[in-house]
């Protein structure tokens, strides 16, 4: 009688995965990550963004980077997961700032620096193909730099900006490839 075979191993699941969001070339926010799966549940990802900030009033385009965790509570299949997000963008551009009835333009730089919790799913549809959703809010805190700052009004109109926006929303809708 010959020696049974041993059984065949199991073919793990691809732990690489680099995502592009096509939502952001709508949105203006646009992602590009790369992630790398562990032990079947923990996904650590590397992000590089770039915003231009066109629908707030602001000729801003800002660049920068981010560092994520996720657990997939089902796994490298189809699951859902919670993590966490912060990311460095910096950038700079003009802003239309309004004093007493005119309006002027000054020229800066803005950084921003956001932590987030996030929570999403990512769809697995075939063995290299796969789509993630994953939203989250959490804070920022941004710092606007005036290059000129000839006008005490206008530089504490800014210095005001800045501490307004304390929320930063986190979104994405990518589509990516495992391997």
């Amino acid at each position: 009688m010959a020696p049974a075979s041993p059984a065949p191993e199991p073919v793990s699941a691809p732990r690489n995965v680099v995502s592009l969001s096509p939502l952001g070339l709508v949105l203006g926010r646009i992602r590009l990550n790369y992630e790398r799966l562990f032990a079947d549940r923990h996904g650590f990802l590397i992000e590089a963004v770039v915003t231009p900030e066109v629908f707030t009033g602001f000729d801003f385009v800002r660049a920068g980077g981010g560092l994520g965790y996720r657990w997939y509570w089902n796994g490298p299949a189809t699951s859902g997961f919670v993590g966490g997000h912060i990311a460095l963008e910096q950038g700079a551009g003009s802003l239309k700032v309004a004093l007493d009835d005119e309006e002027r333009v000054y020229q800066g730089r803005v950084r921003r620096l956001s932590i987030v919790p996030v929570v999403g799913k990512r769809w697995v549809f075939t063995q290299h193909l796969l789509m993630t959703l994953r939203i989250g809010v959490g804070y920022a805190a941004a710092r606007y730099k005036p290059d000129v700052a000839s006008d005490p009004k206008a530089v504490e109109l800014l210095r005001d900006w800045s501490q307004k926006v304390p929320i930063a929303i986190e979104g994405e809708l990518s589509l990516g490839y495992r391997f």
